[in-house]
């Protein structure tokens, strides 16, 4: 009896931090991915949800220091954490050249990294790219072709740029920290 309520209160914790888990990780899907990390289409997204905008200091703390350009950002709270977007453009290396993409993250105070890490795993459907991952980050490059994810072949440069091009490169990430977890998405504009 005693093993089985053990096991009834570690499923019940589960099931609790993938539940707050997964209010962000629709969030990402709604304003990043669905958007494009366009950034007037994730801001809008995100003002018709309820999500405020980002007071200025806080805002500048943190494009300053997930080096995004021309960010602007919202947040919303509950009463398991905060939840904070910010969307704009960053360079990115990327194949043969620095790269400027949409770059759109949502992120959270709430300790649901390993719910979220299995999430965007899940959705993204690659292997991660260990080019854009590392300790405390797991990256993801793929197609998109209508939400069909295909893992990306090492092409040689001119290939890249031709991919590139197309419009259908998207990357996704998670970083992990002991105070913030953020997913990032992000879309090549050359």
């Amino acid at each position: 009896m005693l093993k089985a309520l053990a096991l009834g209160l570690i499923l019940s914790v589960a099931a609790n931090v993938a539940a707050r888990a997964e209010p962000l990780f629709d969030a990402y899907q709604a304003l990043c991915v669905k958007t494009g990390a366009e950034a007037p289409a994730t801001l809008a997204a995100a003002d018709a949800a309820g999500w405020m905008p980002l007071p200025q200091p806080l805002l500048q703390q943190l494009s300053k220091a997930a080096a995004v350009d021309g960010a602007d950002g919202r947040m919303k709270s509950d009463a398991a954490g905060i939840q904070l977007l910010i969307a704009g453009h960053k360079t990115m290396p990327i194949g043969p050249a620095n790269v400027d993409v949409r770059f759109c993250a949502v992120a959270t105070t709430a300790a649901v990294a390993d719910a979220l890490k299995s999430q965007l795993a899940a959705w993204a459907a690659v292997p991660p790219e260990p080019g854009l991952s590392a300790t405390d980050r797991t990256g993801y490059a793929f197609t998109d072709a209508h939400g069909v994810h295909t893992v990306l072949t090492k092409p040689n440069d001119d290939q890249a740029l031709a991919l590139l091009r197309t419009g259908h490169v998207t990357m996704a990430f998670i970083q992990e920290s002991k105070g913030l977890n953020l997913l990032a998405f992000a879309v090549p504009s050359i």
